[in-house]
């Protein structure tokens, strides 16, 4: 039985990582949390003393999320070993599992990479038409939903998530175009058709988290062209012409344009029922649990605690945590947890970098935007959308580099 694994084992890890994507449409968490433990089993017949080592760049990454989640551990000597605290704690053993998984596992064979590339780009276009179908046969339901700030009804679990998906996908695609351009290819007109239909899908799905992450991953493209570009003045002029263009198709989409009504509507509301300022709000609660313990926070468990008090609410279901993962992690693990995950967030662009793996540099860029106005590790999905990703990358650096 061993040695028929250890004989398909690129097979095995391949279909284990796609059935990890594949459980995200799956309702519940089993298959997320199975998922997740056979990626772990499947690295034990990979397993080496030697990958200990803080010499290898990518197990540093690997040490931090794993820190992190030590800090999470050993909260509840001074927040409470709670109901909460063990809910947390347990949730987010995915930050010790999967970075220890990958500690062991290889690369992906480029052809396995390949067919992993194809099968989350199919994940992706069958679900977009699911949510094309549906705003067209609930055309007005839509707009309603559009009108108070929330999205188009989705295929997927959450909104934010969602996007980070999306995106994910999105940036494979533009990372090897970008291959191809830099080593004299012409692009595939699938290849074309997919960033097409990408431009109109993230704008159509109403996500501003998503928004803002294209805008980024586009002005980061834009910068390696004007690189590469010889006469900079003519292409910045080009540019400008088809940004102009851009600009004013995109604001015929009903979703987009009503989304920004709604924006500028909320931001003059001075209650706290609309969900722009229930995320400020949340974010300034979040500043005034740093200040009660800004060293070591208030524990996984007593984060929640505080929050029921301060929103004046019963069950600790109904609380609204920090629109903010930065802010959270301060207030519940303290500054220690706050300055690691800076440093996790630095160091990925010292090693995207030096490695010249930009597909890390971009994925980097869509958590640093959603972790800025959601706690997105607080959730098994977020967790998941935030390691296994991540790591992956990482880990086939050989692979997208160029």
């Amino acid at each position: 039985m061993v040695k028929l694994l250890k004989r398909y084992f690129q097979e095995i890890y391949f279909f284990a990582v796609f059935f990890f994507f594949l459980s995200f449409w799956i309702p519940g968490h089993i298959c997320l949390s199975l998922s997740i433990f056979s990626l772990f089993v499947i690295s034990l017949f990979s397993f080496e003393f030697k990958v200990f080592k803080f010499k290898n760049q990518q197990n540093v990454i690997c040490f931090i999320l794993i820190f992190l989640y030590f800090l999470s551990l050993i909260s509840g000597f001074w927040g409470g070993f709670n109901k909460v605290y063990l809910q947390k704690v347990a949730m987010k053993s995915s930050i010790l599992i999967l970075p220890l998984a990958f500690l062991f596992l290889p690369s992906l064979k480029p052809n396995f990479i390949k067919s992993l590339k194809l099968s989350l780009l199919c994940l992706f276009f069958i679900s977009s038409l699911f949510s094309i179908i549906y705003f067209i046969f609930n055309y007005q339901a839509s707009i309603e939903l559009l009108i108070f700030g929330k999205p188009i009804w989705l295929p997927f679990k959450h909104h934010i998530h969602y996007g980070v998906f999306i995106l994910f996908v999105f940036i494979w695609v533009i990372i090897d175009v970008l291959k191809q351009i830099k080593i004299g290819n012409t692009i595939k007109n699938w290849d074309l058709f997919t960033i097409g239909y990408f431009i109109f899908y993230i704008h159509f799905i109403s996500v501003r988290s998503a928004w803002l992450s294209f805008y980024l991953i586009v002005f980061f493209v834009w910068l390696y062209f004007l690189k590469l570009n010889r006469n900079t003045i003519f292409y910045i002029l080009k540019s400008l012409i088809v940004l102009a263009l851009f600009l004013f198709f995109i604001f015929q989409f009903p979703t987009i344009k009503t989304k920004i009504n709604y924006t500028k509507w909320s931001l003059t509301q001075t209650t706290n029922d609309y969900s722009d300022i229930k995320r400020g709000n949340s974010i300034s609660q979040g500043v005034e649990l740093i200040k009660k313990n800004p060293i070591l926070g208030l524990g996984e468990g007593g984060v929640a605690k505080e929050l029921e008090k301060m929103q004046n609410v019963s069950d600790n279901s109904n609380v609204v945590l920090p629109h903010n993962q930065f802010i959270y992690v301060w207030a519940s693990v303290g500054i220690f947890g706050f300055i690691s995950l800076l440093f996790l967030f630095a160091f990925l662009s010292y090693y995207g970098l030096k490695t010249k793996n930009y597909f890390l540099i971009l994925f980097e860029m869509v958590l640093f935007v959603v972790f800025m106005v959601e706690p997105f590790l607080e959730t098994q999905l977020g967790l998941a959308l935030f390691l296994l990703p991540l790591l992956f990358i990482i880990k086939n650096t050989n692979y997208f580099k160029f």
